[in-house]
Parts: C-alpha cells; sequence; structure tokens
C-alpha cells in the first residue's frame, strides 16, 4: 500500500512538475556584464520609494517591498551605488511604480488543468512592468520597462521543460534583467 502511495506520489509530482514551461518575450535585450558593472571609486548614493498598483485581492504592500529588493540588488550589484536611507541623504532619488496586469479570473482555468492533470492546456502571461522617475539635482527623467515570461502548463510540455527552464528560474531572470536595464539606462543618462 506505500509502495503504490509512494509511486502515485512521484507520477503525480513528474506530471505537474515537468508538464510547465516557460518562454521569455525578451523585449528588452540582455544586460551585457560591461556595460553594466561600474569602475568608478566614487559611489553615487541612491535612495529608492516604490509603489505598486495591482488588482484586488493581492497584496501591494508585500509586492512594494520585493520591487524595492530587486532594484537595490541590480543597483547594489553594479558596483556604482551605495543605498542610503532617506533621500536627503541620497545623490539619486529614485520614484518607482509597478504595475500588476494579473487577472483573479486565472483560477478557474488553472482549476481545470490541475484537475485534468495538466490534460487541459493552460497559459499564463506574467508582465513586468515599471515606471521610474529618477532625480538628480534639477535634472529629472522618466523610464518604462516592460518584459514578460509565459507559463504553459500542459501535458506534453513535459517533452519542452528540459529546454525552456523552470518558471521560477525564468522568472527571476526576467525581474533581474529588467532592473540590470534601468541601471544601463540610468548609466547611460548620466546618473550614474
Amino acid at each position: 500500500m506505500i509502495n503504490l502511495l509512494t509511486k502515485s506520489v512521484t507520477i503525480l509530482f513528474f506530471i505537474f512538475g515537468f508538464s510547465c514551461a516557460t518562454f521569455k518575450a525578451n523585449k528588452l535585450p540582455l544586460v551585457e556584464k560591461d556595460e553594466y558593472i561600474s569602475n568608478k571609486k566614487e559611489k553615487v548614493k541612491v535612495f529608492s520609494r516604490w509603489k505598486f498598483e495591482s488588482p484586488p485581492g493581492i497584496d501591494p504592500v508585500s509586492f512594494t517591498a520585493i520591487q524595492k529588493t530587486w532594484f537595490e540588488r541590480a543597483i547594489i550589484e553594479s558596483g556604482c551605488c551605495d543605498i542610503v536611507e532617506g533621500p536627503k541623504e541620497a545623490q539619486l532619488v529614485i520614484d518607482g511604480l509597478g504595475f500588476d496586469h494579473t487577472s483573479p479570473w486565472l483560477v478557474l482555468p488553472r482549476l481545470f488543468n490541475a484537475s485534468s492533470l495538466t490534460v487541459i492546456p493552460f497559459w499564463q502571461t506574467v508582465t513586468l512592468d515599471i515606471k521610474v522617475t529618477a532625480t538628480k539635482g534639477s535634472k529629472i527623467k522618466d523610464y518604462e520597462l516592460k518584459d514578460s515570461v509565459t507559463m504553459v502548463s500542459w501535458l506534453p510540455m513535459i517533452f519542452v521543460f528540459p529546454f525552456t527552464g523552470g518558471p521560477g528560474k525564468n522568472k527571476e531572470e526576467l525581474v533581474l534583467n529588467t532592473y540590470q536595464t534601468l541601471v544601463v539606462r540610468l548609466k547611460k543618462d548620466g546618473y550614474l
């Protein structure tokens, strides 16, 4: 009995875990390391504040913190800047706004997909959409960045999964590349 249960759980894990493939839209070019990494000795002091607009049912406070964390990770990894606690200590102030375009109705097709053991297909496009205003003294510039990744959950995707990467990995790469692109654009415009 335990052996049958173990086999059943393993088969279900295999079906659900590997019948999902993700595809990046690549609307933003991949950031090259040489244009992203800074060799300046004097670091720019940066302060950022973020807001997040989402549909009902999604907690904007936690997503706001996530946006700020990703931006700060990208800015610190570039080696150009130090993060400061307030706008008075900062040389560069970033006001960012993130958007979530996810429909709450996606729960229904997801349930059909799961109840059919992924025989009924389900797909969802996750879009990272940010608008940023950079202020350095009297110099102000607006940036808009948008990219997406599409997740497809369908039994035949078992054969595609190994070549596309997992949903978590691709989404993380998408988010990091978007914020690295923002850092590169700030650098090219003389803010960093």
